[in-house]
């Protein structure tokens, strides 16, 4: 059988609100044991209370798709983008479609990437973004188990750029 993905179609985005309520207990779990996530960063980022303004635009997002307030474009078979009053909000890119095996989705706030969420067969990938830098990259390499994702909060390795660059290009195209 074919395993639930969040970038499924419209009428599977209904039952994304389960997994909105499971991020969310693993965000919060995960806080508590992720000793690597620091809340505040020298640059003066709270990591922490960006990623939850970032997740209430998300859900928020989330909600006006499920409700229908959205406007909804397919570009082409596995790729939909979601708009109100022609502001960009959301982008769906199914594995097929995106060619980096993973499904892909990215939500913007004011034409600027906020959030993606890339879904594999075996990994999940959540990046948050403030002000057009990654501020946490949370990898889980469980796709059933997102509870034992680890935080990568603004750090400063080959792979943690190599992400930022890679969802930030694909974001464009």
């Amino acid at each position: 059988p074919e395993e639930y993905s969040i970038i499924k179609e419209y009428s599977e985005i209904e039952e994304s609100s389960e997994l909105r309520e499971n991020k969310e207990k693993t965000d919060n779990s995960a806080q508590k044991e992720n000793n690597n996530t620091n809340t505040k960063t020298e640059l003066g980022i709270d990591v922490e209370q960006e990623t939850a303004k970032i997740e209430e635009i998300y859900n928020t997002t989330f909600s006006h798709i499920k409700d229908n307030s959205l406007k909804k474009t397919i570009v082409e078979d596995g790729f939909s983008i979601y708009s109100d009053n022609d502001n960009l909000k959301l982008i769906f890119a199914q594995k097929d479609y995106s060619k980096i095996n993973y499904d892909c989705f990215y939500c913007y706030q004011n034409e600027k990437l906020i959030f993606a969420f890339y879904e594999g067969t075996t990994s999940a990938h959540y990046f948050y973004f403030k002000d057009e830098k990654m501020i946490r990259w949370r990898k889980c390499e469980d796709v059933s188990n997102s509870e034992e994702g680890i935080n990568h909060d603004m750090e400063d390795s080959t792979e943690y750029s190599q992400w930022e660059s890679t969802v930030q290009q694909n974001a464009r195209t």
